[in-house]
């Protein structure tokens, strides 16, 4: 994907695509973007002496990092351009995408490049000088990169890439043995509700929490036997709703929505995943201390 040029205000100096966004880290998450940079026809050798580079999406900074003395050759060349980041700012850009079917970012790049041995055109020095010597030019961030990300490259290359750490974050204790096989299926289920979030596919967010729910080792009425019976029937009524709650949520057809459905959105999805992520952690870890003990 072309994203532009580097330029200085008068030529474009470095043309530059992008093969790949993705992600790595769990401590220090950072969205790696493939690069693939080449001289302009006008320009026979430049060097990227010092390039701030800044990774935007929506008027917000996502993640900056140095590009120091990289040669740029005619023929092109791959650089990896680690951004470093946080799982805020990634699950930020997921929520607000809407119905967008692209992640619009943007690669605000300044710095020094040092340039040499511009070529003639048409009997004419490009540039007003042949730069025997190599000479410095000011790159202007001006003149932004602009990348869009394919929504469902956003989710398998940088979310799914990051989810692990969320996951951890919230402390999912999953048991051994037989108990243990009920949680990855609910985990399963959990890992899709976020695909679709990512992709947009809201009611179907209510669909795969609504099977991680049943999942549970003794849903829909047992899951919370094991705590005492004030706590357990005061954390009964909250997953009741819960569970009302997504099973409400529901796609609108042609014959209009059932009684007690109703369409849901982007921030109803948002809600839901939210809520199911406090609820899988606070389960998992009431009921391992209940068997520890």
């Amino acid at each position: 994907m072309n994203m532009g040029s580097l330029r200085d205000g008068s030529w474009d100096w470095v043309d530059i695509d992008c093969d790949q966004v993705t992600a790595a880290g769990s401590l220090t998450p950072r969205i790696i973007l493939g690069l693939r940079m080449k001289l302009a026809n006008r320009v026979a050798q430049a060097i990227l002496q010092m390039m701030q580079c800044e990774l935007w999406w929506n008027e917000e900074l996502i993640g900056s990092n140095l590009i120091f003395n990289k040669d740029v050759v005619q023929s092109g060349g791959y650089h990896q351009l680690p951004i470093a980041t946080t799982p805020r700012h990634v699950q930020a850009i997921t929520s607000q995408l809407g119905n967008q079917d692209q992640v619009p970012l943007q690669l605000r790049c300044r710095g020094v490049m040092l340039v040499s041995r511009i070529q003639h055109e048409g009997g004419q020095i490009v540039g007003g000088s042949n730069f025997a010597e190599p000479t410095a030019v000011s790159i202007s961030e001006t003149y932004p990169l602009v990348l869009s990300v394919p929504r469902s490259d956003w989710y398998s290359n940088v979310v799914a890439r990051l989810d692990a750490s969320t996951i951890m974050f919230l402390e999912i204790a999953v048991p051994l043995g037989d108990v243990g096989a009920d949680w990855q299926n609910v985990l399963i289920h959990f890992t899709k509700a976020h695909k679709a979030f990512t992709l947009g596919d809201d009611p179907s967010v209510f669909t795969h929490l609504r099977g991680a729910f049943d999942a549970l080792p003794g849903a829909k009425k047992s899951i919370f036997d094991s705590l005492p019976e004030v706590k357990r029937d005061e954390v009964n009524k909250l997953t009741t709703a819960l569970s009302a709650y997504l099973h409400s949520g529901r796609h609108v057809t042609a014959g209009g929505q059932q009684a007690g459905t109703f369409p849901v959105d982007h921030l109803d999805a948002d809600f839901a995943l939210n809520l199911m992520q406090v609820l899988l952690s606070y389960t998992s870890r009431a009921l391992a201390a209940v068997r520890n003990s």
